[in-house]
């Protein structure tokens, strides 16, 4: 073999080399492992005094670029193999050149990297940015958790559901945001917990640990681009009391001091002021559930459905909104995937192109009942069938009932979806929404109404115990 090196003003190749094989000036500095180099020594041996058609089948064993090993540190290179052949059409001599794209590749890579930055930083931009903090810290947190316990103890059999039920709320809830990359990362991570789940002595617990430490550090980036250039406009609390606020409460004061005004008059809408502070306002809270299901819809290409509240309550508490928060995300999946017609098949049926989703509130005791309600076509009852004869809950010749109906939904796994997408088929949201609600002290049920055409439409009730609450009545009498 000959071969012709093009490398000027670069020092990977010296005067000091000429004459020397080309495996100990080039092919055994190349990063890459022994079998791969081997390969290409066999493939220039194969082709030498041949005819060019056994160059022509071997020189997919030629790599176009690599990375070297140089006196002058790693170097990437573009690698062109000419064969030359004489009257015969015998390949005689193999020249390769070299051409050094090192600095190419690095002003790429952080061209790829600032476009990566700028793009999350835009999503970042149009998410909810006061509940990004709640968002990450509760996020960061399970990930963090989640990598030390497959990395030291290993993901046994009987988590895998409960780790599927958090990756999968994480995964909506990046989705309501638009964090793109990290709703991304969640999707394969279900994608092994599937595995594991359907064929547990076939799965890889380090594919998992992994795919975990992937999706800590996708978060973790997003996290540090929200720290550096969002997050220090507010403050560690979540509470911002703007100025003009501010002023209106120290008048008021002043006026108090001096015995000036009736102190009822007052303290009223300070205390009205402080209450829309430590609380969230229903309306403001209905925007922010509206602005998720546009972004969920957008990802996943449904139409954008309309969010409906009816409620008695006007505000709600913190913890309140994060209960419901990883309820929702869930309860919107469902019917964007499961619920809703095409646009085209709604108009067909005299409906609106777009979906309406009704959250309707009422006192029951002291208990709270969030009923959820949309218009779309309804459950799949037979497909709930199918699946539930295939599961074994369902005796040949036997009708599923409403309450077989119920605890089929609930299941951990199971879906009336045939094939996986970004927000369906993994069986994953009801039982989520199911253990969230538990771990308040709630419950949720089923209420089934006319079948039609094998559809049945249904309404969720998510029944909270009321001190979840902000008591509105006394809220009111207090600023009356």
């Amino acid at each position: 073999m000959q071969q012709r090196q093009t490398l000027q003003d670069s020092a990977l190749v010296g005067a000091a080399d000429e004459g020397r094989k080309l495996e100990d000036v080039f092919i055994n500095n190349l990063m890459m492992g022994g079998d791969e180099r081997q390969q290409i020594i066999s493939a220039l041996q194969t082709c030498m005094d041949e005819d060019i058609l056994n160059y022509e089948m071997n020189s997919y064993h030629l790599p176009q670029e690599v990375r070297i090993h140089s006196s002058v540190g790693l170097r990437d290179l573009v690698v062109d193999w000419v064969p030359m052949t004489g009257t015969n059409r015998h390949v005689e001599r193999i020249l390769v050149s070299f051409r050094d794209v090192t600095e190419l590749n690095q002003l790429n890579r952080d061209q790829e990297k600032q476009t990566l930055m700028l793009g999350r930083l835009q999503q970042l931009l149009n998410a909810d940015l006061r509940n990004l903090r709640s968002f990450f810290k509760r996020s960061l947190s399970l990930l963090d958790e989640q990598c030390r316990i497959s990395k030291i103890e290993g993901i046994q059999a009987g988590e895998i559901r409960k780790l599927f039920i958090a990756i999968h709320t994480l995964k909506g809830e990046s989705r309501s945001f638009g964090l793109r990359d990290i709703s991304d990362a969640c999707h394969r991570v279900e994608d092994v917990l599937e595995k594991a789940r359907v064929a547990t002595e076939h799965w890889h617990p380090d594919h998992l640990c992994q795919e975990l430490i992937d999706l800590q550090q996708i978060a973790t980036e997003y996290h540090e681009l929200y720290q550096e250039k969002i997050g220090r406009l507010f403050s560690d609390s979540e509470l911002i009391i703007d100025e003009a606020t501010l002023r209106r409460w120290e008048s008021q004061i002043k006026l108090l001091h001096k015995k000036q005004v009736d102190p009822s008059l007052v303290l009223g809408p300070i205390l009205h002021d402080i209450y829309k502070l430590v609380h969230v306002e229903l309306k403001t809270y209905q925007q922010k559930i509206q602005r998720w299901a546009k972004r969920i819809a957008i990802e996943a290409n449904y139409a954008e459905p309309f969010i409906e509240f009816r409620s008695f309550l006007k505000y709600l508490s913190k913890d309140t909104v994060d209960l419901m928060d990883r309820c929702l995300v869930h309860c919107i999946q469902n019917a964007l995937a499961h619920g809703f017609e095409s646009s085209e098949e709604r108009v067909r049926l005299g409906k609106p192109t777009h979906g309406s989703i009704i959250l309707g509130f009422q006192k029951s005791l002291d208990r709270v009942l969030i009923s959820i309600h949309d218009d779309g076509r309804g459950l799949n009852l037979r497909a709930i069938e199918t699946i539930a004869r295939e599961r074994g809950l369902l005796r040949p010749g036997e009708r599923i009932t409403p309450a077989l109906i119920e605890t089929c939904l609930f299941t951990s796994g199971f879906s009336s979806a045939r094939e996986v997408s970004k927000v369906a088929g993994r069986g994953v949201g009801l039982d989520a929404v199911k253990k969230f609600l538990l771990e308040a002290d709630g419950h949720i049920s089923l209420e089934l109404g006319q079948e039609s055409q094998d559809f049945c439409p249904f309404t969720l009730v998510l029944n909270l115990p009321g001190e979840l609450f902000p008591d509105v009545e006394s809220y009111e009498k207090m600023v009356a």
